[in-house]
């Protein structure tokens, strides 16, 4: 356990009391005992030392300290994943934390499967939790309840950028070159196994998306979304080395 991610209810208490799934985890499978120590963050990022203070028959309390220095991701990269077959946005969802996303909107598109029920969005918000925990990421990303790709929201701001990703290079232009204004926000729409529809891009165009291109090779939709992000998070943590041509 790289770090423990508080309850969504913690609010800044010098002390909480967890039990259920948070208690099994720190006391049954972590066999954490009272004096150990380990670090935390909350729901927005923010980073604390956790110290355990007491253990009881089906709770454990924490003693919480924040820390000086909070850690933060300089860019937000939101992931629009349309909903593939099976289990794969679970994949998705896990790798995607492990990288540094800020939020998932899983997204029915033309090609997508049908909408999953309440219990699998909540399985996706406990892999997420479960992702940071592990991998050390400093946020919990926001995981989204579905929409229909018309729901997407425009890309309006002048620091924002939108991209979708297609299997045939529809524009010049490399991802390189779309991220040289080193954007605030990246919004992401990935497709489904049957890719986008040629309305569906009309549209995502019209909403102010761009397209980008990530080779020649057929991508599997979970490949595609984590092979993406993974090229921006590369390519915007090396642009302080970046030099004018």
């Amino acid at each position: 356990m790289k770090q423990f991610v508080l309850p969504d209810r913690y609010d800044g208490e010098q002390y909480v009391r967890l039990t259920g799934r948070e208690y099994h985890y720190l006391v049954r499978v972590r066999r954490c005992a009272v004096g150990d120590s380990f670090p935390a963050i909350d729901r927005l990022g923010g980073t604390y030392h956790a110290t355990v203070d007491e253990v009881g028959v089906d709770s454990v309390s924490l003693r919480i300290s924040q820390n000086e220095t909070e850690l933060s991701d300089d860019v937000r990269i939101v992931l629009y994943q349309c909903v593939p077959k099976a289990r794969k946005l679970d994949g998705i969802i896990r790798q995607a934390t492990e990288i540094g996303v800020t939020a998932v909107v899983p997204v029915k598109s033309r090609h997508a499967i049908p909408v999953p029920g309440e219990k699998q969005y909540e399985r996706w918000v406990r892999i997420a939790r479960e992702a940071v925990q592990q991998s050390g990421a400093t946020r919990v990303p926001e995981i989204r309840r579905v929409i229909a790709l018309e729901e997407i929201v425009p890309i309006a701001e002048s620091h924002s950028l939108g991209l979708f990703f297609h299997q045939i290079p529809l524009e010049n232009s490399s991802l390189h070159g779309y991220l040289t204004q080193r954007p605030g926000t990246v919004s992401l729409v990935v497709g489904p196994e049957g890719g986008l529809s040629d309305d569906e891009i009309a549209l995502l165009r019209q909403k102010g998306f761009l397209p980008a291109y990530l080779g020649p090779r057929v991508l599997r939709t979970e490949t595609a979304a984590v092979f993406a992000i993974a090229a921006i998070r590369v390519i915007l943590m090396e642009s302080s080395t970046w030099t004018a041509s």
